[in-house]
């Protein structure tokens, strides 16, 4: 059963009608100057695009302009790995104050830098300029730390980024990172998932028709089933392991089964974490399920 603390953020997610972004973007599809508005609207009241002074303050805090966009860097002492870390948001928001606060938990459970990426977000960019620039800041890290000390971490469209990054790596035949780990992980835009509709009611935060007109905006000139955008259609031979961490009440969760299924099937090295009855996004929710995953996360890792 669910903690309290859970239960009444789920009551707290209904009563302010979370998946509104969503349906209103889906409602506007054909019409850019509403939906860009709508995201507009949602950026204002969420991104927040520095962590908080005093996350700040605890760490030997870096933030690096890449190419008009920011590389915030977090650690301690001489750390002898990276873990990067792409957020979540549709491709079109943020990062929010969960994610540095993530973040921020992370850089002080693991003697590693820890970085996040503020990477370019559609409209404005699609995949072609986001896979550019991640691309930019991996190696930067890839010099100062050499492939087999970097972790690479994405959550939502921030895992969907992670991997089909990897696809672009393996397609130029750019050194791998050590390892992946997939939260929560949005791996097909199409959200052509057979069950992902029937959970859609017990998904408080995501909408598959909402989710499938933000992946037509990240994905610009590629097609949506190409690995790049949409991971699990790629071939995953030749990637590092994969750790997954999902929830069952995530509409999500069908794709993060599948991928499960698909890397066992080639004998690929996979981690596969299921929370029970836990929404899409719930390691950054103010919840003791939450910390449970943080610290599963953190041993895997080590």
């Amino acid at each position: 059963m669910p903690s309290i603390q859970a239960r009444l953020m789920n009551i707290a997610l209904r009563a302010l009608n979370a998946k509104k972004m969503f349906i209103d973007i889906h409602t506007n599809a054909n019409n850019s100057e509403r939906y860009t508005a709508v995201i507009h609207k949602n950026r204002a009241q969420s991104n927040q695009h520095d962590p908080a002074a005093r996350i700040q303050k605890k760490y030997d805090y870096q933030k690096i302009d890449i190419n008009g966009f920011s590389l915030h860097r977090f650690k301690k002492g001489s750390p002898k790995k990276v873990l990067i870390f792409l957020h979540g948001g549709a491709y079109i928001v943020g990062p929010s104050m969960p994610h540095w606060s993530l973040v921020d938990k992370l850089a002080e459970q693991l003697n590693y830098e820890v970085v996040l990426f503020d990477y370019p977000k559609a409209p404005e960019n699609c995949a072609k300029e986001t896979i550019k620039q991640t691309e930019a800041i991996y190696d930067i890290l890839l010099a100062e730390y050499g492939a087999e000390n970097i972790f690479l971490m994405g959550g939502s469209a921030g895992a969907g980024l992670a991997a089909g990054f990897l696809m672009h790596l393996k397609g130029i035949g750019k050194s791998q990172p050590a390892h992946l780990i997939l939260l929560y992980p949005w791996l097909d835009v199409t959200m052509s998932h057979p069950e992902s509709e029937a959970i859609e009611s017990r998904d408080l935060l995501l909408k598959c028709d909402g989710l499938r007109t933000c992946g037509e905006l990240y994905a610009g000139e590629y097609s949506l089933k190409d690995p790049i955008i949409s991971p699990i259609y790629g071939s995953w031979e030749g990637l590092p392991p994969v750790q997954i961490f999902t929830g069952i009440n995530d509409i999500l969760n069908p794709q993060a089964k599948a991928l499960e299924i698909k890397l066992k099937s080639i004998n690929h090295p996979v981690g596969y974490f299921e929370y029970v009855e836990m929404q899409h996004a719930w390691m950054i929710l103010p919840i003791p399920e939450a910390k449970q995953a943080i610290n599963q996360l953190v041993n895997v890792v080590r």
